[in-house]
């Protein structure tokens, strides 16, 4: 098949699709936004050609070929497996799953389909992001010794899905922007030896990580500490330092098109601004989704990595005031 993959989204009211991914679909000649489907009903707001009151209904939908999920943590599975069951390609928002069991029940069932499953981390896809990777990977930072990485931002709405206790939590929501960068720095690859831990949760009085503070150890030696939280004010940040220089970045995870800049600084002092070209990274994980769909090979982050860290994840989840 030719031509620009079709699209469908099952929560198109979600503000994740609407602030973001919906102008990448606008964006995008990869891609086209055929249909969106909302429990809201099918008469809510929506630019593409067919709305649906029914995910279901949108998954039976024979000229769909692909669907992106946004939907609350607790339903990922569920209608991931529901997409790759009617055949459809899925991508879906990160967390790929609530914990890493059900991560791998959506590899296998999407495997078992033949169907192309990946999770929506985007920050990757930023031009910045790559020049930042090709900076590590050429010895800006010399030996990689230690990282810092932040993200937070007050969520006030008691209601919404992230204070949820079932795939709730500062960890789950943000961890992912965090701990990539840092888990990438020292080495840390799917299949070696876990880090070690030391990590502090506060909780809400349901019991849901409203801050997630860490600390970790990689068997490569690098050390890096990060805070996730919906309670402190809004930051981003991310520093990598080693023998030979620092790389620094902010906004770190969510850089918008013109955020271009890369702060490194040499083992002298010299601070250089290393600029990548600008790019709307939805839109680039837009168009490289579609491209895996149409022409084959594998996303650009394998779903070994997603499992990875959410086996990670649930490794810090429990190991909350210990050392491991």
């Amino acid at each position: 098949m030719t031509g620009p993959v079709r699209w469908g989204v099952l929560g198109a009211t979600s503000s994740i699709f609407r602030n973001g991914v919906l102008p990448g679909f606008r964006d995008s000649d990869r891609a086209v936004l055929l249909a969106t489907a909302s429990r809201s009903g099918a008469d809510h707001d929506s630019e593409a050609e067919r709305r649906y009151g029914d995910y279901a209904e949108l998954l039976a939908d024979p000229e769909v070929e692909a669907v992106y999920l946004p939907l609350p943590n607790a339903h990922h599975e569920r209608w991931t497996v529901a997409a790759a069951q009617a055949g459809k390609h899925v991508l879906c928002e990160k967390p790929l799953g609530p914990d890493a069991a059900a991560a791998r029940r959506m590899a296998a069932a999407c495997a078992d389909a033949d169907v192309v499953l990946a999770e929506a981390y985007m920050t990757p896809f930023h031009p910045r992001s790559v020049q930042w990777d090709a900076l590590v990977a050429d010895g800006w930072l010399g030996t990689p010794l230690h990282g810092t990485a932040r993200f937070s931002y007050p969520h006030p709405d008691p209601d919404d899905h992230r204070w949820w206790v079932d795939g709730g939590g500062a960890l789950l929501d943000l961890g992912i922007y965090c701990l990539e960068p840092l888990l990438a720095a020292g080495g840390w690859r799917p299949g070696h030896a876990p880090p070690e831990l030391m990590t502090h949760a506060a909780l809400t009085a349901r019991g849901v990580d409203a801050t997630f503070t860490g600390w970790l150890r990689l068997p490569s030696g690098f050390t890096g500490a990060f805070c996730c939280s919906f309670d402190a004010p809004a930051g981003q940040t991310l520093e990598l330092i080693g023998t030979g220089g620092s790389l620094r970045v902010d906004p770190a995870f969510t850089p918008g098109r013109d955020d271009t800049a890369i702060i490194a600084t040499r083992r002298d002092g010299e601070v250089q601004t290393v600029r990548s070209r600008p790019g709307a990274m939805y839109q680039l994980m837009v168009d490289h989704f579609s491209c895996v769909v149409r022409e084959g090979g594998p996303p650009l982050r394998p779903l070994e990595a997603s499992i990875a860290l959410a086996d990670l994840t649930d490794l810090l989840d429990g190991s909350v005031g210990l050392v491991r």
